[in-house]
């Protein structure tokens, strides 16, 4: 299964940006690549949460959270999707330097169309969605930082 990292510095605290991810249904509020988003599931957001996600071109992904640390760490993985992939989990973690955060996000995932897929990831996939998930860390940055300015104009 491949597996990557990318990582990104927010200029706000590390409790700011776990606000953020722990909105978990409304992920679409800072993620350009999903145009809505919704929590399936009920009671309070942690482990087991489900989410419904709409993107582009009628696309989707149901994702539910398998990990949760409590301002440090979130664990979802990919239940349903149109999307050619047969798995997909995801780790955002965050450290705090004291005046921002560093988040790094850890996909691993397989392609869909087995030996197939795992070639053509390797050979362009990997590096287009590389990038897709240094996007994610890009809106999640700008959000968050928004965040802070405009808790600081109030």
């Amino acid at each position: 299964m491949p597996k990557f990292s990318v990582e990104t510095y927010i200029g706000v605290k590390s409790d700011v940006v776990w606000d953020v991810l722990a909105d978990y249904g409304n992920v679409s509020e800072w993620n350009s690549g999903i145009r809505l988003s919704e929590l399936t599931s009920d009671g309070d957001v942690g482990v087991g949460s489900v989410r419904h996600c709409e993107m582009d071109k009628g696309m989707y992904i149901n994702e539910r959270v398998l990990e949760w640390d409590e301002g440090k760490s979130l664990v979802i993985e990919m239940t349903e999707s149109s999307m050619p992939m047969k798995s997909f989990v995801a780790e955002f973690a965050l450290r705090s330097d004291g005046l921002g955060t560093i988040v790094t996000m850890t996909p691993t995932y397989t392609p869909s169309y087995g030996i197939m897929g795992l070639v053509g990831d390797a050979m362009f996939g990997r590096r287009k969605f590389k990038g897709m998930m240094q996007s994610v860390l890009s809106d999640l940055k700008e959000y968050a930082e928004a965040r802070k300015t405009e808790a600081q104009a109030a």
